[in-house]
C-alpha cells in the first residue's frame, strides 16, 4: 500500500524508548521507479539518484531510478511505433529533458529540466497556490513552513 504512496508519514512504536518515532519509506528500501508502472526498470543497473521532493506533507529526501530504456520521438508514436522502442531516436536520452519527463510521469514537477535534483509534488504546488491566494504567503515563507513541518525541532537541516 505504501509503496503507491511514497509520501505518507509513518510511525513506529519504539517499545524501548516508549514512544513513537517517525521512520520514512527510504528507511524501509523503498526506491521510486520512473517507467514500468513503478516497477524497476530491466536495462537500468545504476545506483539511484537521492532527490528532493517537496511535498504538502514536508520535504523528504527519495532516491529515484529512472527508467533507461528507449523513447520514440513523438512523430512514430502519433503513428503507433512502440513507446519503448530500441531504435536510438534524436529524443532517446536518460539525462536532462527525458528525465523530467519520467518525473512528470510520475506526478512530480522538476525543478530544472537538465538533470532534476529537486521535484515538486501537485498537493505541495496546489497547497502553495491556495495558501498565497488566501494568506498571502510568498513561497520562501512557504517552504519554511514545509521544512519546520518535517523537522520543527532543527528546520535547518532540511536540504534547501
Amino acid at each position: 500500500m505504501h509503496r503507491l504512496n511514497p509520501f505518507h508519514r509513518l510511525l513506529r512504536w519504539n517499545p524501548e524508548l516508549g514512544f513513537w518515532q517517525r521512520r520514512s519509506m527510504i528507511d524501509l528500501g523503498y526506491v521510486m521507479h520512473t517507467g514500468h508502472q513503478g516497477n524497476k526498470c530491466p536495462k537500468n543497473s545504476c545506483k539511484p539518484r537521492r532527490m528532493v521532493v517537496v511535498h504538502a506533507n514536508g520535504v523528504l529526501t527519495i532516491p529515484v531510478l529512472f527508467c533507461k530504456c528507449r523513447r520514440p520521438a513523438r512523430e512514430s508514436q502519433e503513428a503507433g511505433g512502440d513507446p519503448r522502442s530500441e531504435e536510438p531516436t534524436a529524443a532517446d536520452s536518460t539525462s536532462g529533458h527525458e528525465e523530467a519527463l519520467q518525473l512528470i510521469d510520475v506526478g512530480l514537477y522538476p525543478a530544472s529540466w537538465d538533470a532534476p535534483q529537486t521535484a515538486f509534488t501537485q498537493d505541495a504546488l496546489r497547497a502553495l497556490i491556495l495558501m498565497s491566494l488566501q494568506g498571502n504567503v510568498s513561497a520562501q515563507d512557504y517552504y519554511t513552513f514545509l521544512k519546520r513541518r518535517t523537522n520543527n525541532v532543527a528546520p535547518e537541516s532540511i536540504p534547501v
